[in-house]
């Protein structure tokens, strides 16, 4: 973690409704680890530690449509210490896009979502930690409810801003959770406890895939693996970060500037860089998906452009605008060939943002 980094505190979230929704949060956090510091009774079978839950023992059910509840058999999840719920959002030929109930009513962070729906097991989509699950590892399953047309809606849209990396609609904002930026933040390990939920589930679906030969759909199972571990990787190490050079004008001043010849970049003292996600789009697979949480007493101007070099090439390889009020560079034109040699470790990049919005 960079030496000038502030420590996290509660006053870390910028506005009051951040610190707000964080607070509420921190309550079920607290209230949960000290519920886990208590000693279970071993010797009864419904103890936490049995794993062992009042599960349907009827045959499960027919392959679901998209907008039902699934409840998952530990044929697919192993033992875990809560039922594992999801809605399948989506269904494509053999595959099905799932997404999973989280454990608090309140979202921990952007990438979770209030769901409003009257069944308390229900009142958080966990999108952050989707899955794409082939059918032959759905069909161990229970149907116990139903998501509407709308709330389906929702969870898609949801889900397809962040794997995208765009900005949340504006009906979503009330819904989710407060950005993650600080790595001392204690939801890092909430999320990593929620990854680790699903980590027999997603091995099970690998040997699936190996065992049956199956190909399709596979890379966008991987990404989706991917994409739930990047959002919860620690972001204090060496190789997440990237160099941040904040430049005091609009894009059109710096190219007249430098004249078409590179200037001696320097990253700035107190501004930082750490990546939190960078692949490649689902959607179309020749273009990356990325974003980095900045961090400093100086940050850029909301809508504020910047570029992305490659100082070992010292080329240009992608763009995109600054958002979150400045907390965040989200990538929107670059192409993945360019970027996929820096994935694990983005330290040769140089973000240059021109901090003055006109273009």
């Amino acid at each position: 973690m960079p030496k000038n980094l502030p420590r996290f505190t509660e006053e870390s979230h910028g506005s009051a409704d951040e610190r707000a929704r964080f607070s509420q949060w921190m309550e079920c956090w607290a209230l949960h680890k000290a519920l886990a510091d208590v000693k279970p009774d071993t010797d009864s079978d419904n103890s936490p530690e049995s794993g062992i839950f009042d599960l349907p023992i009827a045959t499960f059910d027919a392959l679901p449509e998209a907008g039902e509840i699934r409840l998952l058999s530990h044929e697919i999840t192993g033992e875990t210490p809560r039922p594992i719920y999801v809605a399948v959002i989506h269904h494509s030929e053999d595959e099905y896009l799932i997404i999973p109930f989280g454990r608090f009513p309140d979202p921990a962070t952007q990438g979770e979502i209030w769901t409003g729906v009257e069944d308390h097991r229900f009142d958080l989509a966990c999108t952050w930690n989707a899955r794409i699950l082939p059918s032959g590892i759905l069909e161990k399953s229970w149907n116990v409810g139903q998501v509407d047309n709308i709330l389906r809606g929702k969870l898609h849209a949801h889900f397809k801003s962040l794997a995208r990396g765009l900005n949340f609609e504006v009906s979503l904002l009330k819904d989710i959770g407060p950005p993650l930026h600080h790595p001392e933040d204690p939801r890092w390990d909430y999320l990593a406890e929620e990854t680790d939920l699903l980590k027999h589930l997603d091995q099970v679906c690998l040997d699936y895939y190996a065992e049956e030969e199956v190909d399709i759909g596979g890379e966008v199972f991987n990404f989706l693996s991917e994409f739930a571990n990047i959002r919860k990787a620690a972001s204090d190490a060496e190789d997440r970060r990237i160099q941040v050079f904040l430049y005091p004008g609009s894009r059109a001043m710096f190219k007249a500037a430098v004249e078409s010849s590179h200037p001696a970049f320097q990253a700035g003292t107190d501004l930082f860089g750490e990546t939190s996600l960078l692949t490649w789009d689902p959607q179309d697979q020749k273009q990356a998906v990325g974003e980095w949480i900045l961090e400093g007493d100086t940050l850029p101007h909301q809508g504020a452009l910047f570029h992305v070099m490659d100082t070992k090439t010292m080329q240009w390889i992608g763009s995109g605008e600054i958002v979150d009020q400045g907390r965040v560079a989200s990538l929107s034109e670059g192409k993945w060939s360019d970027f996929s040699a820096y994935k694990a470790n983005t330290s040769p990049l140089l973000l240059v943002i021109f901090n003055k919005i006109a273009r």
